[in-house]
C-alpha cells in the first residue's frame, strides 16, 4: 500500500495529477502494447502511453531471450525484494544477488523519454540494428520484444483473452 506522502511523490514523478492512489511501484499499471523501432545506435523512443513513468532513469534486464524487461528503478527494487522475500536463500547466495545488480544496468532517459538499449542485452534477445519491435506493458514493467518472436508467440494469446472477457458477466452494480 502506498503511503499519501509516497503517493505524491510518485504524482509528482510522473507527472500525472490522480485522486487515486497509485501502486506501490510508482506509476499507474503498464497495459497495453505499441510497435516502434529500435534504431541502429540502440536507441529506442518510449512509446506515448508509457513515457511518463520514467523521469530520468530505467533498469533493463533481459527476460532470459525471449525480450527485455524494462522498469523504473522503483519497480526494480521491488521486484528485488519480492524475489528476496519468496526465496531468501538466493539472495544470501552474494554472487547470485550481485549478477541480478551486473545483469540489470541503470539507463538513463533523456528528455524526449529516449533510452539506449545496451548492445549485450540486444543481441542476447535479437534485436538488432533498426529492428521492428512491439512494447508491451506488463504492470510493473515494460517488455520489449522482437516484432516477429512477439507475433509468435504472445498474439496466440489473445484468443484466450478474448474468451476470458466473452464469459465475464460484468462488474455488480451494487453500491460499495
Amino acid at each position: 500500500m502506498v503511503s499519501e506522502g509516497d503517493a505524491g511523490v510518485a504524482e509528482a514523478a510522473t507527472g500525472t495529477a490522480t485522486s487515486t492512489r497509485l501502486p506501490a511501484f510508482g506509476h499507474h499499471p503498464f497495459s497495453g502494447t505499441a510497435r516502434t523501432r529500435v534504431e541502429a545506435s540502440g536507441r529506442l523512443a518510449l512509446p506515448a502511453t508509457f513515457k511518463t513513468a520514467f523521469v530520468d532513469a530505467a533498469i533493463v534486464r533481459s527476460g532470459g531471450t525471449q525480450c527485455l524487461y524494462l522498469m523504473t528503478p522503483r519497480a526494480f527494487d521491488l521486484v528485488v525484494n519480492a524475489i528476496a522475500a519468496s526465496d531468501p536463500d538466493v539472495m544470501l547466495d552474494s554472487r547470485k544477488r550481485q549478477q541480478l545488480y551486473i545483469g540489470s544496468p541503470r539507463i538513463s532517459v533523456d528528455k524526449q523519454s529516449r533510452v539506449v538499449l545496451p548492445p549485450e542485452l540486444r543481441a542476447k534477445v535479437g534485436i538488432d540494428g533498426d529492428s521492428e519491435v512491439v512494447v508491451a506493458g506488463a504492470i510493473e514493467r515494460l517488455e520489449i520484444w522482437p516484432a516477429a518472436r512477439y507475433d509468435a508467440q504472445q498474439a496466440p494469446l489473445v484468443d484466450d483473452v478474448d474468451r476470458m472477457f466473452d464469459t465475464f458477466g460484468g462488474l455488480s452494480t451494487d453500491p460499495a
